[in-house]
Parts: C-alpha cells; sequence; structure tokens
C-alpha cells in the first residue's frame, strides 16, 4: 500500500523530462520521470491479478494507480503492451481489460482508442510480436462478455477485425 501511495504521488506531480518515448502504435510523446515508475506499477498489477483474480483488489488497485482520465489511457497502452508482448500475461491482460470496461472503470471509448492508434501500424508491429493477432482475438472476446451496448461493441469489433483476418 505505501507503494501504490507513492506511485499516487509521482503521478500527480508528473515532471517533464525532454525525452521522447514511442510506444507501438503510440505517436512520440514527452517522457515523465513517473513513466517508468507508472509502468511498473500497471505491470504488478498484471502480475497480482494472474495470481489472485479478484475484481474487488484490481478495482482499488486501478483506482490507485490511476486517479485522472489521461492516466487511465496510458494505463490502457501499457496492459496491451504486457498482453502482446508477454505470452504468459497475454490472457490476464485481456481479462483485465474486459473486467475494467465491465465495472466502469474504463470506458469502451478509451479501449477503443488505444486498440485503434495501436492497429495502425499493425504490419510493423507483428513483426516483433507475432503473438498480436491471438492478443486481440482474445481482448475481442473479453471485451464482447462485458454486456456494453451494442452499438459499442460493434466498433470495437470493426476495430480489430480486419486486422485479425488478415493475419489469421
Amino acid at each position: 500500500r505505501e507503494a501504490e501511495e507513492h506511485l499516487r504521488q509521482a503521478a500527480e506531480a508528473n515532471s517533464v523530462v525532454e525525452l521522447s518515448q514511442v510506444l507501438p502504435g503510440l505517436p512520440p510523446r514527452k517522457r515523465t520521470l513517473t513513466d517508468d515508475v507508472f509502468a511498473e506499477g500497471v505491470k504488478k498489477m498484471v502480475s497480482y491479478f494472474r495470481d489472485e483474480p479478484s475484481v474487488e483488489e484490481l478495482k482499488k488497485e486501478w483506482q490507485a494507480t490511476c486517479p485522472n482520465p489521461q492516466l487511465q489511457k496510458h494505463a490502457l497502452q501499457i496492459l496491451l503492451n504486457v498482453g502482446f508482448e508477454n505470452l504468459r500475461l497475454s490472457s490476464t491482460a485481456a481479462k483485465i481489460c474486459g473486467e475494467l470496461v465491465a465495472c466502469g472503470l474504463a470506458s469502451m471509448e478509451d479501449l477503443q482508442e488505444v486498440v485503434t492508434r495501436m492497429v495502425q501500424n499493425f504490419d510493423d508491429i507483428v513483426v516483433d510480436h507475432p503473438k498480436l493477432p491471438s492478443f486481440l482475438q482474445d481482448l475481442t472476446s473479453r471485451v464482447l462478455l462485458t454486456g456494453a451496448e451494442m452499438e459499442s461493441l460493434a466498433s470495437f469489433v470493426a476495430t480489430v477485425m480486419p486486422f485479425k483476418e488478415n493475419e489469421a
């Protein structure tokens, strides 16, 4: 819990360093001193949920780690990166995304926005991360189970499906 408080304080401080960070599928952005700490916090959340899949604990950790919408989008990007970079955590990352949307802590629109940016460079990314199509299929199935409105689900699936079909 002390680490969560430190992470929250670091995220609120948000000191800027003049470095560019390029995340797969995202344009360059200014990197902050807290990026590494924040990313580690999100990755730990995935590991904790894999070991003990408690939705209530996930909610608490998400709210402590992501106190504002901007950080939530960044955390979703980190979750997606974990999902297609780490085969052992892929299913867990997809499940977390689905749970966050289902309980209203992440919006379908934010998740779709992050996925859209990621798949824009699909052909380049899949060369380095060949598990991306499998992860997107798992993520799509988890999102379909969220109980979101049909229009949102259809829009999300339309974002992902052309890329899965080309790589299947």
